[in-house]
């Protein structure tokens, strides 16, 4: 990870965030990109979340989407 973190001029920290964005349930996904998703899912929040769950209901739940 570091690897590729420095190869793109990022923080192995901030490429760690957004790498693991790759493994939300694909509804929270398209909810995100058309706008969709609740108010209180901010970027912030988003990127400062640990690990998320493997489990997409889990996932939805964790991020007000149920």
């Amino acid at each position: 990870m570091r690897e590729l973190a420095a190869e793109v001029g990022v923080s192995g920290s901030y490429f760690t965030r957004v790498f693991r964005l790759n493994f939300l349930a694909p509804e929270i996904t398209t909810a995100i990109i058309q706008g969709r998703q609740p108010d209180e899912l901010s970027a912030i929040k988003l990127m400062g979340t640990g690990r998320f769950s493997g489990c997409w209901s889990e996932q939805r739940r964790q991020m007000g989407f149920d």
